[in-house]
């Protein structure tokens, strides 16, 4: 963690009123290289539901929310975590200096409280749901983050005018002076690429906090608009060499005669993936909002041997699959069902172990 970090995060709670199988797809497909399963059964925010009770999970502290639109989410104070004062600093690198290959980065989504399921299997310590706009709650996503090692974040993003748009510049903000930066996850069907694309040049591109390889802004794409070998050629037409293009591989996609930057694969529902010289992937487990059982259930020690084996790989992306996607039960997230004797929880801890 960056000494500005952790003495956000102490000034934050001191300040508070009250306190090796490769694969790619779903479990159960083993596709192998080269061959990309369909995506995970939702990836998608939900239809804002009624604004649910917070009676039955209450966030742990007062973290100086500030609701958005659409948002009636208000945390109620409660007992303080300690922050662990002399707790191991993450190596920490120059806010927007020059990435260097491997990089270590988690998908993020920023669409609290107004996307949260009240039947999510999981329960955040920052509550459920807590306010992807508050001050407080992006400050210690980042500092967690960064006690993770993970250099980027990878923000879900719907398009402009929407509240995932609204927030981009409030995750950037949050990260100044810190080694963490942010990308974007591309996620709109197809049909809008070239507007959106002018878009996030003309708005995020220039940040600072904004990721950049080999002097391009970098953009990950979802497969809602990239699943062929025309459809990638489309994007790298498209693009015109702005951005340095990640897209989500598909069958066939290492024959595509036209090839962007770089691949990866979003496949929460198995343990890890390996996609040879583009990416290798982790997930804590996957249980889906609306089932009875997990596709993947949670196992820290298997999350460790996936995160050792991901480390020695030395794949140029090493992603972690989420951070805090609770609709499908995947985030690294500190949680009441696997905190620890610090402020970040498990499977944090795991990374921060691994580095």
């Amino acid at each position: 963690m960056s000494l500005r970090a952790a003495l956000t995060v102490a000034c934050l709670m001191a300040g508070l009123a009250v306190p090796l199988t490769t694969s790619a797809g779903p479990a159960g497909a083993h596709p192998g290289p080269g061959r990309a399963a369909a995506p995970s059964p939702r990836h998608q925010p939900a239809t804002p539901p009624p604004a649910p009770a917070r009676s039955a999970a209450q966030a742990p502290f007062d973290l100086g929310s500030q609701p958005t639109a659409g948002s009636s989410s208000t945390p109620v104070a409660g007992p303080q975590p300690t922050f662990p004062p002399t707790a191991p600093a993450a190596a920490a690198s120059p806010s927007g200096g020059a990435a260097v290959l491997p990089i270590r980065a988690t998908f993020f989504y920023p669409w609290y409280p107004e996307s949260w399921y009240p039947t999510s299997h999981f329960t955040p310590t920052l509550g459920a749901p807590y306010d992807s706009s508050a001050p407080g709650v992006l400050a210690y996503q980042v500092a967690a983050m960064e006690y993770a090692h993970i250099e980027v974040a990878i923000a879900s993003w719907w398009g402009p005018g929407t509240l995932t748009d609204a927030r981009i510049p409030l995750l950037l903000d949050a990260a100044a002076g810190t080694s963490l930066r942010w990308t974007l996850y591309y996620e709109p069907a197809p049909g809008t690429q070239s507007a959106d694309l002018a878009y996030i040049y003309s708005h995020y591109a220039s940040s600072p906090e904004y990721e950049h390889l080999d002097g391009k802004p970098v953009l990950f794409v979802y497969s809602r608009s990239v699943a062929s070998c025309a459809d990638a050629a489309s994007w790298v037409n498209l693009n015109a060499g702005r951005f340095y293009l990640d897209l989500q591989v598909f069958g066939g996609y290492q024959s595509c005669a036209i090839q962007p930057d770089q691949w990866h694969q979003y496949a929460p529902a198995e343990r890890q993936d390996l996609q040879a010289g583009h990416s290798f992937s982790v997930s804590p487990g996957f249980w889906l909002y609306s089932s009875a059982t997990p596709l993947l259930a949670r196992d820290p020690v298997a999350f460790t041997q996936a995160v050792q084996e991901m480390v020695a790989s030395a794949e140029p992306w090493q992603l972690i699959t989420t951070w805090n996607e609770w609709g499908e039960g995947t985030a690294v997230e500190d949680a009441v069902q696997w905190e620890s004797a610090d402020p970040y929880g498990q499977y944090v801890d795991i990374l921060h172990a691994i580095p």
